[in-house]
């Protein structure tokens, strides 16, 4: 088994994949950012990491432009840096990964992570 990522206690990890095959398979980066606001105000235990692949970084750039520094220091961008094994190490610790149509969505599906997919 691969083991999960370790966390800080008290924090409550969300994956944000941005990206897919396709844009049609892919949720605006406006609205990925509209949730990630809503969790920081919700509760300060709220953290978003990002996930994708190196083809991917120019949406992650986007959706950190336009959060303002308190906001962007609660988000870790490991979009293009993870291996597969680092990837679904990610995956089976987060709390819960909002995703499109992705592959990234099964591979949290079998390692039991919740999934949000936004089709």
């Amino acid at each position: 088994p691969i083991a999960a990522v370790p966390r800080v206690s008290g924090e409550w990890v969300v994956g944000f994949q941005l990206g897919a095959s396709e844009p049609l398979r892919c949720w605006p980066i406006t609205h990925f950012q509209a949730l990630a606001r809503l969790l920081f105000a919700e509760d300060e235990r709220y953290r978003v990491a990002l996930i994708g692949s190196p083809k991917e970084t120019a949406l992650a750039d986007d959706f950190l432009q336009d959060l303002t520094p308190q906001e962007q220091m609660r988000v870790t961008n490991y979009v293009g840096t993870l291996t597969l094994p680092q990837l679904v190490g990610h995956l089976a610790g987060f709390d819960v990964l909002v995703t499109g149509d992705t592959g990234p969505l099964h591979l949290a599906v079998a390692v039991r992570t919740p999934t949000v997919s936004l089709l």
